[in-house]
């Protein structure tokens, strides 16, 4: 389909990042330690290889996965490495100049750089999502208010609520008028 969506890091996992790679839909999702690196994921070897280099600097690893190559994007912020794995990207600049400071040893240190096509639009687009799940989470979450243990309506209470921002973005992108809040568009 030539679309990208930007998954956040609930959603890393590569073996789904290729299914989808296989389905026409370029990815990318954060990667983030929990207790454990995601599966494929070599977090350690990442994390040594960047330790002697500056803010700004990336590298990229490549990989292949049930005949899909996907990357592993990566790029030294001041306290951490960004992480993304993806199906699309180069490690092409885009964007503004970012510029970065942070204490180091008691000495204010700067950088200035612009982002790599999968970092750029991972904090261009990642406030969607966050968004979108306020919306269904506002003032009312369905999900909350119905008590359930069954999965199979926890499932249904989840899709409903997405359903629902769904429709009223729809609304809000095709109509003239102005968008209701939540409660009134219920």
């Amino acid at each position: 389909t030539g679309k990208v969506v930007v998954l956040d890091s609930g959603f890393c996992v590569l073996k789904g990042v290729i299914e989808l790679k296989k389905r026409g839909v370029f990815s990318a999702a954060l990667i983030k330690k929990r207790r454990y690196w995601p599966k494929y994921v070599p977090g350690e070897e990442i994390k040594s290889h960047f330790i002697n280099r500056g803010v700004g600097n990336v590298d990229c690893w490549h990989g292949k996965l049930d005949g899909v190559q996907f990357h592993l994007h990566c790029m030294r912020e001041p306290d951490y490495i960004m992480s993304l794995m993806s199906t699309y990207g180069t490690m092409e600049r885009f964007g503004d100049e970012k510029h970065r400071s942070w204490k180091e040893d008691g000495v204010t240190k700067t950088a200035d750089f612009k982002y790599p096509q999968v970092v750029y639009n991972h904090y261009k687009y990642r406030h969607m999502i966050d968004d979108h799940n306020a919306r269904r989470q506002s003032p009312i979450s369905l999900e909350e208010s119905w008590v359930t243990r069954r999965w199979p309506n926890r499932v249904f209470a989840f899709i409903l609520g997405v359903s629902k921002v769904n429709a009223m973005l729809a609304e809000a992108y095709f109509s003239d008028t102005p968008q209701p809040n939540m409660l009134d568009f219920r």
